[in-house]
């Protein structure tokens, strides 16, 4: 049986969570007070390694030398609430770089405390940067700071770990590897491998040359060794996982556990394992993004746009859905009411070209709205979305009855795993393809695709559904489609807004979504499914499950209009 073994103890030893990374683009400061605190968390487990050993100072760097007198206090406490078990007052001239402070009161640890917390406080302007971090990935349970709020967990807010560190008097050698807050998401199916990048960091004091990660899916165990790692004290370290298989689709547990670390048991192994509940989708599972341009006829470089955006797909390969809104430039021929609506995503200003994918923020920007015509930009947004989960599986069909030029259109969404967000809905739109008219940077007979005619729910953002995990959701519309359709472009309204409708060039859009009034980035769109119009002999051959009609939505004159008992509606509820 292989067990910890303490060997020579050093004269004194650094004992933080930083990788020591400091500089001008490492200060961080919390919230807009001027008092500014910040501490980090030694567990239980931590301190039994290092009991009966005394901490004789504290190390630290901090962001700014303008604190108040130019002073700050560091502190031990039990609590971050309670009073400390030391503090001194310190100097801040030195910045962005460690400075050692030795205790007026050294601190020798007893082995017992349930957790220590280290840290440093300041009073400074909300001008400045108070402290210094590594900027490493955040891990749970190990930086705190002081905001309006009181005490808050930095996890999550990409600061890192803070460059704080003890002092630890004459500490027996020890081997301790920390596997940073490791969350496995994004869209996996069964059968297909997939890799992970660990961050781990050691913590110990001594190098790690060698661990095995072990992988747990289910049942489903695989251990996948390292060796040559020369991992030195105080070094974060990316350990790539790769050829992860589940055989089983479903919601599971994965866990990854660092094990046998230098061929020896890890001094504090509490902190080797992350789990993870993941949802791995069948194999034939379909996930299309839905690509939404913004474009105009009087654009002259919304062709460029197109042309970007149409290479991007094909380079990267991804299944798309695509829905084109004539709005966000000028109106123009084809723009329909609903397409100025969703402008609402680009928040303040709006150009052409210009594209959403999933309706989702990328890259931390302010806006899902971004411009198209960089085919690079383009090709790695699409990749990053293509990663996420789709939630849904749906299934979409239509049907026409040429006499009553009626379609029905009929969706069966299967729910994967629980949806995020308060207000889900679906979302139809009907598009047009291979409508030839002109465009500014193109030609007189340019041809327009997947061109917007409308929406077919009551409210542009989609209607309100229920997505229960492991159900289907059935949902049906029937409308009645007219042989023209006339923009509500209201700039002008003569014969050129009137399109004729071409049975073989329409689709139907559908997707599932959320919506928000206040979050730009909570209108996200999950999966998307397209179909044609098939043409069928009459309403009888289509599949009749007794569905009360008497509700129809249909579009007259530009305008989506609902029809309920012979009462006549528009798309606001309005009585029309």
């Amino acid at each position: 049986m292989l067990a910890f073994m303490a060997i020579p103890s050093f004269a004194a030893v650094n004992i933080g969570y930083t990788n020591e990374k400091t500089g001008m683009n490492n200060v961080f400061r919390y919230g807009s007070g001027t008092d500014q605190r910040v501490a980090i968390r030694f567990s239980k487990e931590k301190l039994a390694i290092l009991k009966g050993k005394t901490i004789s100072a504290i190390r630290l760097a901090v962001g700014s030398r303008n604190s108040t007198n130019k002073e700050a206090t560091i502190f031990l406490s039990n609590s971050l609430e309670g009073e400390p078990i030391t503090k001194q007052v310190i100097s801040t001239n030195t910045t962005n770089k460690f400075v050692e402070w030795q205790l007026d009161n050294p601190y020798t640890i007893t082995g017992e405390e349930e957790e220590l917390y280290v840290g440093c406080m300041m009073e400074i302007s909300a001008t400045y940067g108070a402290f210094s971090a590594d900027f490493s990935q955040d891990t749970e349970g190990i930086a705190f700071a002081y905001g309006a709020n009181g005490w808050a967990s930095l996890y999550g807010k990409g600061y890192g770990m803070p460059n704080i560190q003890i002092v630890v008097d004459d500490a027996d050698s020890f081997t301790d590897v920390l596997l940073k807050t490791c969350k496995i998401d994004g869209f996996m199916k069964v059968g297909e491998a997939f890799s992970k990048t660990l961050e781990i960091f050691n913590f110990g004091t001594t190098t790690i040359n060698s661990l095995d990660a072990v992988v747990k899916i289910g049942e489903e165990s695989k251990t996948i060794s390292f060796s040559g790692l020369n991992i030195e004290p105080h070094a974060t370290y990316q350990l790539e996982l790769s050829d992860i298989v589940s055989s089983v689709e479903g919601t599971q547990n994965v866990s990854i556990n660092l094990t046998n670390v230098n061929s020896t048991i890890d001094a504090d192994d509490s902190d080797n394992t992350s789990t993870s509940t993941v949802c791995f989708y069948p194999a034939d599972c379909q996930k299309n993004i839905l690509v939404e341009s913004f474009t105009g006829q009087t654009c002259s470089n919304c062709p460029n746009g197109h042309s970007s955006m149409e290479t991007a797909i094909e380079q990267t390969g991804v299944s798309v859905v695509e829905l084109c809104h004539h709005s966000g430039y000028n109106s123009d021929i084809f723009t329909m009411k609903e397409d100025w609506t969703i402008t609402a995503l680009y928040g303040e200003t709006t150009y052409a070209p210009a594209a959403m994918l999933n309706r989702t923020i990328i890259n931390n920007a302010t806006t899902p709205v971004f411009d198209p015509q960089s085919i690079s930009t383009t090709s790695d947004y699409l990749n990053v979305i293509n990663e996420t989960k789709p939630y849904v599986r749906i299934n979409l069909d239509s049907s026409y009855d040429s006499e009553s030029r009626t379609v029905k259109v009929k969706a069966n969404v299967y729910t994967y795993e629980e949806i995020p967000g308060n207000d889900l809905r679906y979302s139809i739109w009907l598009t047009q393809d291979n409508i030839v008219a002109s465009q500014a940077g193109g030609t007189t007979d340019y041809n327009h695709m997947a061109v917007s005619r409308g929406c077919l729910t009551e409210s542009a953002w989609g209607d309100a559904a229920e997505f229960v995990v492991g159900e289907t959701t059935e949902i049906e519309k029937t409308f009645e489609l007219p042989e023209v359709i006339i923009s509500t472009n209201p700039r002008k309204n003569d014969e050129t807004c009137h399109i004729p409708v071409v049975l073989e060039n329409m689709k139907i859009v559908f997707f599932v979504n959320q919506y928000s009034k206040t979050d730009i980035n909570g209108c996200k769109v999950f999966n998307a499914a397209e179909c044609g119009i098939s043409s069928v002999d009459g309403i009888a051959n289509v599949n009749n499950d007794n569905s009360d009609y008497s509700v129809r939505k249909y579009i007259d004159n530009g305008r989506i209009v609902i029809t309920r008992n012979g009462k006549t509606f528009g798309i606001d509820g309005k009585r029309l």
